[in-house]
């Protein structure tokens, strides 16, 4: 990226410091970042099951937003039993939490209102 930003855009390369994405900073530094029990207990999720998260930011892109999450559930559910295998599963939609009707309930399946809205 610093060539480019020399090559195409006309910066000097004294003009130009090379730094990480600040977003990701926080996990570099020690005791910022919340313990897998807190925040499994803040979620209300198994610590002892593997986490598997949909961050359904793009339900407003595409209609079939509920089947990303019927496959994501259905391959961690096991055929015989119907229960889920060594994992839960997070939805965290920032939409309407009526479109996640379907999957309250679901053992294992934990829908985070984490919108606010209704």
């Amino acid at each position: 990226m610093k060539e480019q930003a020399i090559d195409l855009h006309g910066y000097a390369p004294d003009e130009i410091r090379i730094a990480g994405a600040p977003q990701w900073d926080l996990y570099f530094r020690g005791g910022v970042t919340t313990s897998r029990g807190a925040f499994f207990g803040r979620i209300g999720a198994d610590p002892a099951r593997r986490l598997n998260h949909a961050d359904d930011d793009a339900r407003a892109l595409y209609s079939h937003h509920d089947h990303l999450l019927r496959v994501m559930i259905g391959r961690c559910v096991r055929a015989r039993g119907g229960t889920m295998r060594r994992s839960s599963s997070v939805c965290t939609p920032r939409d309407e939490i009526e479109a996640y009707a379907a999957f309250q309930g679901v053992p294992h399946v934990i829908i985070e209102n984490r919108s606010g809205r209704r």
